[in-house]
């Protein structure tokens, strides 16, 4: 009898751990696709770590719920003193799974690998897929490959994924960014981060360093400090696309840029950078030494503060072409330093291009600073203009340097069809460009200025003197004058308009997951509200609305590139995009 009851019994637990064989590690879920493993508190959290390497790679995780771990870190706590453990922080051992945040928060965490590398919730994250998910008030330190979300990241996917806090290293920590130390052949995109890094090389507000990885839609707004290859959004891009991203904050150190300190072979794309910059030495607005690769389409607004190779846009460019782009704000450095560009060598071509930056001269008598560049040397710049004035630090002009400061003699170089506004700048002459008026260079523009200037695909006409004081802007380059048009805290919503470009109207397309009120509004290249399409309460789904290319009073609007931002429930889904009106 008892032999028949032992068997029952056994035969029970069996069953139940085939219907029923995790729900001590997780608060539900089988850990597939359609069913993942479902995580409600830091131990199903902490759980995690037990599914790692090649043999788990086809496992799911979702977030079902915000998670505080701030007291966990205290005396009593589940992880008080050692913190936080990275989760496949082994380099043979690393996290391959697929972990959905669901739009959830994890905050507090805290990971001091003061002996360690890969530092982060996840220390090494290999063809992996992490989204939705939300990081507050981190505390990472380590060593080499630190990041909030994640140490280092190969093969893999982030979306949709921020974080806020404090990243810092012990000794000389490298490989150091906001949400991402270290990606290779990596995707990130619709992420941001509003931290405070300091490292020593590469340090990124984002991520520490880029290579052969595309970096899409991302925002930084970070205090990002370090001694190498600091940038606001990543320190170091190699063999990387970066692509409609956005940074702002503050960035200081001996190199740097506020976007990117350094990229090599690397394609940027529409991107922006308002950080405040202090550097010494390679300091550029959007990126410190832009090497071997290309930038378009993009701008810097905000102020430089530093010594030599000092541009508006770019600090050093070799071997590299910067096109459709332009730079607005004030330098003060002392030599090699451009408006648009502080040194330009290596057979470089710039081409559609503008600054209004005005360089103020430390001290010296060096004279290589000029309103668009501080040295040329063996570049081609052409159907390129500036208004900036270049002046010593006691207000005196220095005389012929409207547009190019200087030149290297003897080198090779071809400059053409460029032109410096000789009463903004108060300059009379200039190497690479010619001086006209203020009126000869703003709206209706002289004849004899802008001479075989595309006003057809490539420069707008300001007519109203609206987008860029009168002078020509560029139609290409969208212009958020706050981070106000950037997707920062919430989900970032998917939309699209068509067709874009368009003429007279547009259809502007999204999804929302779910129903609330809905405010789509928009924008023009300055920023300034054209019109609120709608501001009502949707349901879920798909929803179309039609913009006439109208402003709110009716009237027709000019050609130019405008921004459409859908807002939905008070901020928690967004989307932000532009699109270009033709006629």
């Amino acid at each position: 009898m008892w032999l028949d009851k032992l068997e029952i019994a056994l035969l029970i637990f069996i069953t139940s751990l085939t219907l029923f064989p995790l729900h001590a590690e997780f608060a539900g879920g089988t850990g597939t696709a359609d069913d993942p493993w479902q995580i409600d508190t830091h131990e199903h959290l902490n759980n995690v770590r037990n599914y790692l390497g090649e043999e788990h790679s086809n496992k799911h995780f979702i977030l079902i719920n915000d998670i505080d771990l701030s007291d966990e870190f205290e005396p009593g706590g589940a992880y008080y003193p050692d913190g936080w453990i990275p989760i496949g922080h082994d380099d043979n051992n690393n996290f391959r799974s697929n972990f959905d945040g669901d739009g959830h928060l994890i905050t507090g965490l805290k990971v001091d690998a003061i002996d360690g590398i890969n530092s982060g919730l996840f220390g090494f994250i290999q063809r992996a897929t992490i989204k939705n998910l939300g990081l507050e008030d981190v505390w990472v330190f380590g060593i080499n490959y630190i990041g909030s979300l994640a140490g280092k990241a190969y093969y893999s996917t982030i979306t949709n994924s921020y974080s806020t806090g404090y990243i810092s290293g012990y000794f000389f920590p490298g490989n150091m960014g906001g949400l991402i130390g270290y990606a290779y052949l990596s995707d990130i995109t619709d992420c941001y981060s509003i931290n405070t890094v300091n490292g020593f090389v590469p340090v990124g507000g984002l991520v520490g360093k880029a290579d052969s990885s595309s970096i899409t839609n991302c925002h930084s707004e970070s205090i990002t400090t370090g001694e190498h290859s600091i940038g606001n959004l990543i320190g170091e891009a190699n063999s990387s696309i970066i692509k409609d991203s956005h940074s702002s904050g503050s960035v200081e150190g001996r190199n740097g840029g506020g976007l990117i300190g350094k990229a090599d072979y690397s394609t940027i794309i529409a991107c922006s950078s308002e950080s405040e910059l202090i550097l010494i030495n390679h300091g550029g607005g959007l990126v410190g030494k832009l090497s071997e690769s290309s930038l378009s389409d993009s701008y810097y607004t905000g102020n430089i503060n530093g010594f030599h190779t000092l541009g508006g846009l770019v600090g050093l460019l070799e071997e590299s072409s910067i096109t459709s782009s332009y730079s607005i704000g004030d330098i003060i450095g002392n030599y090699k330093v451009g408006g648009l560009v502080g040194h330009i060598r290596s057979s470089s071509q710039i081409t559609d291009c503008y600054s209004r930056v005005n360089i103020i001269r430390l001290d010296g008598t060096e004279t290589s600073l000029g309103g668009f560049c501080g040295l040329n040397a063996q570049s081609e710049i052409t159907n390129s203009f500036s208004t900036g004035y270049v002046k010593t630090s006691e207000g005196e002009n220095i005389e012929g340097r409207g547009f190019v400061g200087a030149i290297i003699s003897g080198a090779s170089f071809f400059m053409d069809n460029n032109y410096f506004d000789m009463e903004s700048s108060e300059q009379t002459s200039s190497v690479g460009a010619e001086g006209r008026t203020t009126e000869e260079m703003t709206y209706p523009y002289a004849a004899n200025t802008y001479v075989y200037w595309d006003f057809e695909e490539t420069w707008g006409e300001d007519i109203d003197f609206q987008m860029n004081n009168g002078y020509p802007f560029l139609l290409d380059v969208t212009v958020p004058t706050s981070t106000d048009d950037i997707a920062l805290p919430g989900n970032i919503l998917s939309s699209m308009n068509y067709p874009n470009p368009f003429n007279p109207e547009t259809t502007i397309a999204f999804d929302l997951p779910e129903s609330g009120n809905v405010r789509l509004d928009i924008y023009n290249i300055r920023g300034q509200k054209v019109t609120t399409l709608i501001n009502k309460e949707l349901n879920a789904g798909n929803h179309q609305f039609i913009w006439n290319g109208k402003n709110q009073q009716g009237n027709t609007m000019p050609s130019g590139v405008y921004l459409y931002r859908v807002d939905a429930d008070g901020g928690r889904y967004t989307s932000t995009r532009k699109m270009l009106l033709l006629k």
